[in-house]
């Protein structure tokens, strides 16, 4: 299962090394009976402070296409551009507060191999900061 984590440093939104983590698994190949996948990242939150409501985008690639809307409460999924997909906070998204944890659940076409499909290269943008991307880096 791979998993990644947040590197940030000296902004108010900064996270530990070790602290704001993204976890990704496949939960069911064929789902509804249909040629998709449903799988889900985790985001915990290890730090002393709480992810902010607002400021952030998270973005990953990965080979499948994915359905794009609410992925969890206040988060929305979108489709950039080839492979390049995006976690945004809405409204309706309340922070994520220390010790937190948040599945993100998402729908992808065709079936998925766990590890050889698996997402690759996410990182954080902060609004703050747009020119700036900070990588999550696997465990």
């Amino acid at each position: 299962m791979p998993s990644f984590m947040l590197l940030r440093h000296g902004s108010a939104a900064c996270h530990s090394r070790k602290g704001l983590q993204l976890r990704w698994e496949v939960v069911e190949n064929g789902y509804q009976g249909k040629a998709q996948t449903l799988s889900t990242f985790t985001l915990i939150n290890r730090t002393k402070q709480a992810l902010p409501a607002t400021g952030w985008a998270i973005y990953y690639n990965f080979i499948r296409m994915v359905k794009s809307g609410e992925v969890a409460p206040g988060i929305e999924s979108a489709h950039i551009n080839g492979d390049l997909f995006r976690f945004k906070p809405t409204a309706g998204f309340a922070g994520l507060k220390p010790g937190d944890s948040l599945k993100l659940n998402i729908f992808s076409v065709a079936w998925v191999t766990h590890f050889t499909d698996a997402p690759s290269g996410p990182y954080i943008v902060w609004d703050g900061d747009p020119g700036k991307a900070m990588p999550l880096q696997t465990l």
